[in-house]
């Protein structure tokens, strides 16, 4: 299981080292128990990460968690860069 500081938890489904995580999203005020999925595809020295976060209900909620999801990443760019 991972939590967040907002409070959003995800529950591991399955995981597949370098290429696929699988998650239940759990977030009490918006898209409970949703499906996410995230794809690792290397592209040379870099590697490209696809977030699929299913079953959203509105445009609204869509458009947020596509906001949530892409701070997210450039997170963890920054993160990884200085590394």
């Amino acid at each position: 299981e991972l939590s967040n500081a907002d409070g959003n938890r995800a529950l591991v489904k399955k995981v597949n080292p370098g290429k696929t995580l699988k998650l239940v999203w759990q977030q009490p005020d918006a898209a409970p128990d949703t499906p996410v999925e995230i794809k690792f595809q290397p592209a040379g020295a870099k590697t490209t990460v696809i977030v699929t976060h299913d079953r959203l209900q509105t445009r609204a909620e869509a458009d947020g968690f596509r906001r949530a999801w892409g701070e997210a990443l450039d997170r963890l760019k920054a993160v990884l860069e200085k590394g």
